[in-house]
């Protein structure tokens, strides 16, 4: 899923220029830019959490099984 909110942010940047006609909300490509910019990330931080909870090694500390 954070591979799909960094493609979308990317998309988002990318056709910031291209006129949105017929859309429902339609941006501006300043608001486009920005909400692409969030989007990336947030991919980011969320592939940052998802990597740090799956790889991280186990610690004394941190295993309380």
């Amino acid at each position: 899923m954070a591979l799909v909110y960094v493609g979308l942010g990317a998309w988002l940047w990318w056709t910031a220029d291209v006129p949105a006609a017929g859309s429902i909300i339609t941006l501006g490509p300043i608001a486009r830019r920005i909400l692409g910019s969030v989007f990336v990330l947030y991919g980011l931080l969320r592939f940052y959490r998802i990597y740090q909870a799956q790889f991280r090694k186990n610690t004394p500390s941190n295993d309380h099984d």
